[in-house]
């Protein structure tokens, strides 16, 4: 919607531009009609009546201004919301990023620990994972700290219910005890 403008010397109204009479001389997005002027982006009839070249040349440099400041204003606005996302998109990628936090005591168990245990902790939907690959053993919390304590309680509980049934145990379970055995033993 064009914004119309009256010169208080005149006091005259100004009419619409038609494209067929659009003056080629006029610099790009801007348009004469007889002695009124439009400017594209916003559109802005403009009487400049009996006024000197001068304020049509200050006019159109003024609506080229302008459009430059449009299109300023709309890149920022781009630029703005791609900042967002990309700060949106490197929180997610914070919070889903694997950790490896080596254990290092089972204490005060009666296991010890006979080389850091690897453990891989990563979040999930309702808190943390943590898993000891090698051995295919995982547990969960609240936190990360919570998944790895848990985590802890759960490898003295495997290791002991392994070594108990180890003459019955099936090929899986028997490298899982091998596994466990390479970090922990029991403590006499």
């Amino acid at each position: 919607m064009a914004a119309r403008f009256q010169w208080p010397s005149h006091g005259t109204a100004v009419s619409p531009w038609q494209p067929e009479t659009a003056d080629p001389q006029c610099s790009q997005g801007t348009q004469s009609h007889g002695s009124s002027w439009i400017v594209s982006e916003p559109p802005v009839y403009v009487h400049t009546g009996q006024h000197s070249e001068g304020w049509a040349t200050a006019l159109r440099e003024a609506a080229k201004n302008l459009r430059d400041m449009l299109q300023i204003h709309r890149r920022l606005g781009r630029l703005e919301a791609e900042v967002a996302t990309l700060k949106n998109d490197l929180i997610r990628y914070r919070d889903s990023q694997s950790e490896v936090i080596p254990i290092t005591t089972l204490a005060p168990e009666s296991v010890a620990v006979l080389r850091d245990i690897p453990v891989v902790v990563r979040p999930t939907e309702d808190g943390f994972l943590a898993t000891l690959f090698d051995a295919n053993i995982g547990m969960t919390g609240d936190t990360q700290e919570e998944a790895v304590e848990n985590l802890k309680a759960l490898l003295v509980d495997v290791f002991e219910q392994l070594e108990r049934e180890e003459n019955q145990l099936g090929p899986g379970p028997q490298r899982q005890l091998a596994t466990l055995r390479s970090f922990i033993k029991r403590q006499d």
